[in-house]
């Protein structure tokens, strides 16, 4: 079997037209170009030049055989290109923290393109509605809502708006003789948070409101949708989460100054690590794309 890196001998040999040449264009001695073009035929069984006073000329098996050469050189250059762009890739795992809002109409629906895009960057992502510490390292990345984007060494881009609204399911209001407005807000039951949904600003205002009766509590956002379209009461809800749902009314916003905002944050030290940068980028330009998601229904809608 000849050596494939002989190929590039007869290459080098046919295009000079001599084995001086050939061997000027792979910065090679004369004699060793001559001794690996030998070495070619005598792999092969086949004469490739003949020696003319011109110089060296492709023997009829040469001319054959030419375009076959060019082929595999061809080959040979896309795969050594393939392996030094993949070598340049960026490649890593992200570890990214968000709620399940956040997880499901955001973050997930733009993995399969981020996935196809950099196919060597891992994206886990870890959904819980508490606000994970950062700084310590708990993960890379929090794609989270709130009136701030948190404390400590922290980078943080504002991506959109988060309107909060109060809901009522549409039986409700056929119970209750109409959509509820902040005006009579002390006679209906609310539905309160617990953990970190009760710091979160639309149920602490609409608990802080009300009367103090509390049909019941939950800790996760997707529960206290659940709960407000049971009918159980009134529900504060981010307008991102609530919006989607047909069986909801809107009774009213919340004020401009319970007005949370969707942050991307990220610890100071990774604001330039290659896989964080290029994940945060990609999920900035998804959500700026996505801004029709952020607007708010209007009232009794």
């Amino acid at each position: 079997m000849f050596d494939w890196n002989d190929l590039k001998h007869f290459l080098a040999v046919a295009r000079a037209g001599s084995t001086l040449g050939g061997a000027a264009m792979k910065n090679l001695s004369q004699t060793t170009a001559a001794r690996r073009l030998a070495a070619l035929e005598r792999d092969i069984g086949l004469t490739l030049f003949e020696n003319a006073q011109s110089g060296y000329r492709l023997s009829p098996a040469g001319k054959e055989l030419l375009s076959q050469a060019e082929k595999v050189e061809k080959e040979v250059l896309a795969f050594k290109a393939l392996v030094q762009e993949r070598a340049k890739r960026i490649a890593g795992t992200v570890r990214v923290s968000t709620n399940e809002t956040f997880a499901n109409l955001l973050l997930m629906p733009a993995l399969p393109e981020f996935n196809r895009l950099y196919p060597d960057i891992r994206i886990d992502v870890f959904v819980e509605d508490r606000m994970v510490d950062l700084v310590s390292g708990e993960a890379d990345v929090a794609l989270r809502g709130g009136l701030n984007a948190g404390t400590g060494d922290l980078v943080a881009r504002r991506l959109h708006d988060l309107p909060w609204s109060v809901y009522c399911s549409r039986a409700y209001a056929e119970r209750h003789g109409g959509v509820p407005g902040l005006a009579n807000l002390s006679e209906h039951a609310v539905i309160g948070g617990a953990g970190g949904v009760a710091a979160m600003p639309g149920p602490r205002w609409l608990e802080e409101k009300s009367d103090g009766r509390i049909a019941a509590r939950s800790n996760s956002l997707t529960s206290l949708l659940s709960a407000t379209k049971a009918g159980l009461g009134l529900g504060a809800l981010p307008c991102i989460l609530a919006d989607r749902e047909p069986d909801l009314l809107v009774c009213f916003h919340l004020p401009a100054s319970f007005t949370a905002s969707l942050w991307l944050v990220t610890r100071s030290e990774l604001r330039n690590n290659p896989c964080v940068k290029t994940f945060n980028d990609y999920i900035a330009g998804q959500a700026q794309a996505l801004r029709h998601l952020f607007e708010p229904r209007a009232p009794g809608g």
